[in-house]
This record gives structure tokens, sequence and C-alpha cells, in this order.
């Protein structure tokens, strides 16, 4: 496989976030020298004529081409960035490449830190063969080890893999099973999140849209974990008509774009393997991604995100699980297609079914289309001049957003099975122990049983064991196996996903003087989406944005829990959440709504609460001094023509009075000692 210039000099993924909040033009020039300048330097005789190669090939100076390819030697791509000053330390693209090295040593990791000083030796006299990630040239030897600085292997040691790496990597299913019948038909031994199966699927219904003519079939990507066959993502849209007269196509359908959509909304609300990496399965058709994006994802991920074209022909995508070489893709394929199926029967009570195919198709199809196609044009001819007659209309199929809804419990309910006959499911251990009190009471976790405080535990332990009918292991659901292994996964940074959609998606959005950004999508929703107009920035504070200010928003469609905001400098400044209009009946809901919007009015009156009480405090001063000078004492008293005349009642409110004043000074001078 060829190696990209951009993956000679990579940006970490978790210091992408910090690398999309710089300006543009310094995210440009940092891209022009990590991919066009550095690349042709290291591929030069001479480091000298790389420098003015470079520099002819970009337009900088031989000066600045040596300055900055020296600052990414010694401090990676931030050396890039102007003024910056890093903690000294070990590059981290050499810290991976050391963690790679004693995962490839099966057996010790001080033989791979020989391997290493061995390696280092020959770059020093001039083996470019040897190169490692991190460093432009070889380091010098510190001089009281012989070694480079920080490369003993005691600190070594401590960025090396841990012990759970170690043992995936060394005892993994390859070497415990590659002679087995199971390297090839079990799950066992892999991850959640190691291999994400996509494929695309034609719902067998057909359902109403919003503006067609006429009844249209969903179609839909989803995306399947195969170690816990849950169904972790899915995007669904129907058939359109093409509205544009230029295009050829009668019709619209799921296409690239949706795939972008769906693949990144994973990433960054679900997350990758960073151990194991994970495997995205897909096919050359429809539910394809593009190689420009498996590059980026390969980059952005630093090598965790692969992408799996062809399905099951290799031992290493699939070891543990699926066929051997030269057996084709047909295993890879049953276990979504199996999905599928369950889906398809799930289904089949709604109405406007079409079958599986032709020879399967409903007889009373025809006539289901032609009355609804009828109706249909019947509502567009009075919804004008009586909408409420072409609101009563009923019509043989459901519309499409009802269908979604009806969709979404599906998969919910699919997704929570537990009598299922997953293969693998017991002997990779996916099993729990439940128990119940009396045959009459449900079953409960054994999570309740060791909850209990010890007196309790025991005594239910002993009534339990008394009766068999009382205890039994049961298979986990999907969702079960899913929840315990995804917090394993990391999350794609959003700066990232933003980046990648923004050019797709990218709509220009204008903070509403409600302190509120309005979005709308139409694959999203016919709803409006609110959004909070507030971002955290690069040290985590939340910052409210300014009423008529506009940004380039972005919005998954398909996950839209947040807008992430791009300024005119094409600068990612931070994600917005997401505004969920309470029921009106709603109480704790409306509660919990109100007592956000007066957190957000808090923070936007406390500039002017600042000011206020500077004034204050300069009043209060200004009457005790005149009050001191009027008493002729030390301590400020009541002005005789305040208490003249009064009963000592009066007298003593307005004592009150001026305490509370005086408190109420000192309390503004200390808020004003915080601001």
């Amino acid at each position: 496989m060829q190696i990209t210039t951009a993956e000679l000099f990579p940006i970490p993924a978790d210091e992408r976030d910090l690398f999309y909040r710089l300006p543009k033009n310094e995210q440009d020039r940092i891209d022009r020298l990590r991919k066009v300048c550095f690349p042709v330097i290291i591929k030069a005789k001479t480091r000298t004529a790389g420098y003015r190669m470079a520099a002819r090939a970009s337009g900088y100076s031989v000066p600045t081409i040596k300055r900055t390819f020296g600052a990414w030697g010694r401090q990676g791509w931030k050396g890039l960035i102007r003024k910056y000053k890093a903690p000294a330390g070990l590059p981290e693209p050499f810290k991976q490449y050391w963690k790679a090295l004693c995962e490839r040593h099966q057996r010790s990791s001080k033989a791979a830190w020989r391997q290493l000083i061995r390696d280092w030796r020959a770059w020093l006299r001039g083996d470019a063969t040897c190169a490692m990630p991190g460093y432009t040239h070889a380091p010098a030897a510190d001089r009281k080890t012989g070694i480079p600085a920080g490369w003993g292997y005691e600190n070594l040691i401590n960025y090396g893999p841990n012990a759970f790496e170690q043992k995936a990597a060394r005892q993994g299913t390859v070497a415990a099973f590659s002679h087995t019948a199971l390297v090839f038909t079990t799950r066992v031994g892999l991850k959640v999140g190691q291999f994400i199966q996509f494929d695309d699927v034609w719902h067998d219904h057909k359902v109403n849209v919003l503006g067609q003519r006429m009844a249209q079939r969903p179609l839909e990507f989803n995306a399947l974990d195969v170690y816990s066959a849950y169904k972790c993502a899915w995007a669904m849209k129907p058939i359109m008509e093409n509205m544009d007269p230029n295009s050829k196509s009668k019709t619209t359908r799921l296409n690239e774009r949706e795939m972008l959509l769906l693949t990144i909304g994973y990433l960054a609300t679900e997350g990758y393997r960073t151990d194991t990496g994970t495997t995205l399965i897909v096919e050359h058709g429809t539910a394809a991604i593009s190689e420009e994006l498996e590059a980026m994802l390969l980059e952005l991920t630093d090598g965790c995100v692969k992408i799996n074209r062809s399905g099951i022909d290799t031992s290493e995508a699939f070891t543990g699980q699926y066929a051997g070489a030269g057996k084709g893709n047909f295993r890879m394929k049953a276990c979504l297609e199996s999905l599928h199926n369950l889906m398809h029967n799930e289904f089949q009570a709604l109405p406007g079914q079409v079958g599986r195919n032709r020879d399967n198709s409903p007889a009373e199809l025809h006539g289901r289309d032609k009355l609804n196609n009828s109706l249909l044009r019947a509502i567009a001819a009075v919804s004008e001049s009586e909408p409420e007659l072409a609101r009563q209309i009923v019509l043989p199929y459901v519309e499409y957003n009802q269908f979604q809804r009806f969709a979404e419990l599906v998969y919910e309910r699919i997704n929570n099975r537990t009598d299922h006959q997953l293969e693998g499911w017991v002997k990779a251990g996916l099993t729990t122990t439940v128990w119940r009190p009396d045959a009459s009471l449900p079953w409960m976790d054994q999570s309740k049983l060791n909850a209990m405080p010890d007196a309790n535990r025991l005594a239910t332990m002993a009534l339990i064991e008394s009766d068999p009918d009382l205890m039994r292991t049961r298979k986990m659901s999907p969702a079960e196996v899913w929840n315990q292994g995804r917090k394993e996964l990391v999350k794609l940074p959003r700066s990232s996903a933003a980046m990648l959609l923004k050019d797709a998606i990218g709509k220009e959005v204008k903070v509403n003087t409600g302190g509120n950004i309005e979005f709308h999508d139409k694959d999203a929703g016919p709803e409006v989406f609110r959004f909070l107009a507030r971002v955290k920035d690069a040290n985590g504070r939340e910052t409210i944005l300014n009423s008529k200010e506009k940004f380039t928003g972005v919005m998954n469609p398909y996950f839209p829990d947040t807008l992430d905001l791009f300024d005119d400098n094409d600068r990612w400044i931070g994600s917005c959440p997401t505004i969920h209009a309470a029921s009106k009946a709603d109480e704790e809901g409306i509660k919990d709504a109100m007592a956000e919007a007066a957190s957000i009015n808090a923070k936007l009156r406390q500039p002017l609460q600042f000011r206020g009480n500077a004034i204050l405090k300069q009043r209060l001063e200004d009457t005790e001094r005149n009050n001191r000078v009027l008493s002729g004492g030390e301590e400020p008293q009541q002005m005789p023509f305040e208490t003249k005349g009064r009963t000592p009642a009066a007298q003593v409110k307005a004592t009150r009075r001026d305490a509370d004043l005086s408190r109420t000074a000192r309390e503004a001078a200390h808020d004003e000692d915080d601001y």
C-alpha cells in the first residue's frame, strides 16, 4: 500500500481539536509544510538539496524551511505553530512506533528495545530505511548514556503497550486458534467495536412522503457490531422523485452522501478501538466509502480505523470469526442478512407490504397503490380550500415519519432480545445470572442482589438456593453486550467530524436574540432544530455567542444532538448543545428548561451586575462617611434629621436598614474582588 504524504508527517487524532482551533491560514501553512515541503526534504539526496527543492516548491525561504523542519523534529506538528513552546519529552509518533515495535516482538519487550537501538545506530550511519516517526533526523546520543535522552529501557517501558494490549497482540485469536475450525466460525475472541458491518436494505413496505405524488419505499443504511450483534447506527431515507430537470435519473436514493453522514456520525457518537483497531466493512456498491475518506480517517485516527471492501477473503481482517481465504464473502453477509430477515419479520404487521420479491408480492398491492395515489391527488386538490376535510382522509399507507418511529421501536426490541440463537454466544461467555425471590415475581439481575446489605443478601441467597426455580442463567441481549464494551471506544473528536462534513452539509446560521440558533434540515425531520448559542473555548470555559453573529453550522441529520460551528476563517469554535422542547404536560421538563434559561440570563447579566455593584459600593461608602462627619464620631451613626421626631420603633427600623445597607456594601465589594 502506497504511503501518502500526510501519513509521513501525521497529526495525532487526540490533537486535532487544537489544530482546527487555529486560524484557517495557519492550518493551511502547517499543511503545506508537512505535506509539500517535508516529503521533498526526506526524499532528496542531501539535506541541503532538500531544503532548496522544498523552498522552490513552496515559495518559502530556505532558512524558513530549515527552521520549521528542525522544529518538527523536536516538537512534532506543534512546533510549526508560530510562537509555540512545548514541554520537552518524547514525540507522540515515536511513542506509538515504540508500542508497535513491542507488539511485533511476541515474547519480550527487551528484545524490541535492543532492535530499536540497532535501528537508531543504523540511522546514524545514514540508513534512511531505519528512520523513526517523530524525528526528522536521527537524534544525538546523550553523553552519559550513549543513547538518545529518554530512550533508556526503564523509561521506554512506561510508554509501551499495557497488559491488555500485550495480551491482544501476543496471545490473540490468531495465535490461539489459527489451526482450528473455530478461527473461521466463531465470534469468540473479538471485542465490541472491532468490526462494524455496513450495508443497505430496502424495506418491504410503501409509505407516503410529504410532497410526493405516490407512495415510495424507505431505504436504509445500517451498521452492525459483529461481536455483539448490536445495531449501533442507521440512516433511513425514502425514494424521492427527482425534481431536477437536468438530471437523467427520475428518482433520488441513498448515495455516498448518506453513507458519509452515517459513518462519521457513528465514529463521533460511538467511537473506535485503539487497541485492536476498528475495521469498517463496506461494499463496493451503495454502502461504499471513498478512498479519499478512507485516507482521511486513517490519518485522523492514527491508523486505528481501516476499511475492508473485500469481505472476508483475508484471514488478517477476520481472524477468529469468518471463513478462510478463497471462500468468498457469503459468511460475512450471513451475519447482516440474518438481521435484515429479522427486521422484515418484525415489520410485516404494518400495512403496505410489497413482499420480499415480485413473486411473493401481495395480490392487492396494485389496487392499494391505485387507491392511495388517487387519494393523494384528492388531498392535494382540497388541501387549500378545505384543509379540515383533507386531514380526515385515511390513506392505505402510513406516513414516512410514522414509519420511522415504528422502526425505532422495532430496533430497540431487536437489540434487547434475549431469546436468540446467535452463534458462539455461550462460548464467548455472553451470559448472565438472574434471580427472583418468588416464582410469581419477575426476574432480576445479579447486580441487585450484590447491592443488598450483607444480612439481606445472605438471607435471599439462602432462599434462592433452596428452590432451583428461583435462579437461572440466560443469554445477554445484544444491547447488554454492546453497553459493556462501548466504554472502551474512543470517539472521533468533534472538530474532526465537523471538518469532514462541513463541505457536504454546512449551512449559514445566525444567533437569535433569544440566545439560540435555529436549524432547518428536511432530511432530519420537518420540525425546527434549536440549539443553545454557547460553545466551549480551548480552556473548557463556556462562552455565550453574540446575538446576530453568523457562522457556518454543521448538523448531521441522522445524529441531530449537536451543532458544530465554524467562523469566517474556517476555524472550528465548538459545539452547541440541543434544546429539547418540553411537553406542555411535562412539569419537570418545563422546570428544567426554565432553570437552563435562568442560568443563561444570569450569565448575560453578570457584567451589568458587576458594574452595578461598584456603583452601590461607592454610594454606601459616601453615606457612611457623611454620617461620621455629621455625628462627629468614628463609627457611623443615624443622622439627626433622620431620627428627629421618630418613635422608638421607627428608630430601631432605621438602624436595621442601615445595617442591611452596610452588609450589602461589603458583599458587593467581595463580589467585585471575585469577578
